[in-house]
């Protein structure tokens, strides 16, 4: 009968539709609890902040965060805790941004603008030029490939279905504070790091194309994400470790531009 066709017909392209909809499926990664001593990678990851106490690189970066949106070919020195300058220069040599910390006052300039902005490091120059929810201490080691310091928490180390890739937790439960870590290869390299607080996700880091400096590896491209901030960047000069001249983390701005507190 016809309707006897029209439920055959019907039925027959249920089937064909939960077929093709299995088939899209993404494989949903399965962590089982790892025989390695999650001590070991917890100490390792620590030594890896502890023994960075600089770096200068050089290469292009994409921004968007709140009303900011530049990109360039971007210079950065960074000392640990808290001093950096970052210069961005446009596709056609002309400077578009001067950021410049050092620990204790942050100062920001748009070459061409009459004015430039002051105010205290306290929060941030990444929070203060492109909303990125982070102090500078840990967003300079995410620049650099480096979990940021966890306090207060309980660790475990997971392994999952893919041979030598792990998720390190990192969890303070009365803080309300998870951050994962996850790890390839027989080095731990990390190549992606997220923090969650309260349940909404603080920031997410991707890292790719890693170099070996000093016995450890540093990504030559980082993809940030946190509050309402997107950073791109793809380093073509990474070096680390040298003595810098703390002269570099004060601006000297030209005569005639009007300082503005922050």
């Amino acid at each position: 009968t016809v309707s006897g066709s029209l439920r055959l017909v019907s039925l027959l392209i249920s089937i064909s539709l939960s077929l093709f909809l299995n088939g899209c499926v993404k494989e949903v990664p399965i962590y089982e609890p790892a025989d390695m001593p999650v001590s070991l990678v917890v100490e390792q990851l620590e030594q890896r902040q502890n023994h960075l106490y600089s770096f200068r690189a050089a290469g292009t970066i994409r921004v968007q965060g709140g009303k900011q949106r530049w990109s360039g070919r971007a210079f950065l020195l960074s000392e640990f805790p808290d001093s950096l300058r970052l210069e961005v220069v446009g596709l056609f040599g002309n400077p578009v941004l001067y950021a410049v910390s050092d620990g204790h006052q942050v100062t920001i300039w748009e070459p061409g603008r009459e004015q430039a902005y002051q105010g205290l490091a306290s929060s941030g120059t990444l929070a203060r030029l492109i909303k990125f929810p982070l102090q500078d201490r840990e967003a300079l080691l995410l620049l650099a490939g480096i979990v940021p310091p966890w306090h207060q928490v309980q660790a475990k180390l997971f392994r999952l279905s893919k041979a030598e890739s792990f998720m390190l937790q990192l969890e303070n439960k009365s803080a309300r504070v998870r951050q994962r870590v996850w790890l390839e290869g027989e080095d731990l390299i990390v190549t992606r790091i997220e923090r969650v607080e309260d349940n909404e996700r603080k920031f997410e880091a991707q890292f790719s194309d890693f170099v070996a400096i000093d016995g450890s590896f540093y990504p030559r491209a980082v993809v940030m994400e946190g509050g309402q901030a997107h950073i791109s960047i793809r380093y073509q000069q990474f070096v680390v470790n040298e003595d810098l001249d703390r002269n570099v983390f004060h601006l000297a701005l030209p005569e005639g531009i009007e300082i503005v507190p922050w």
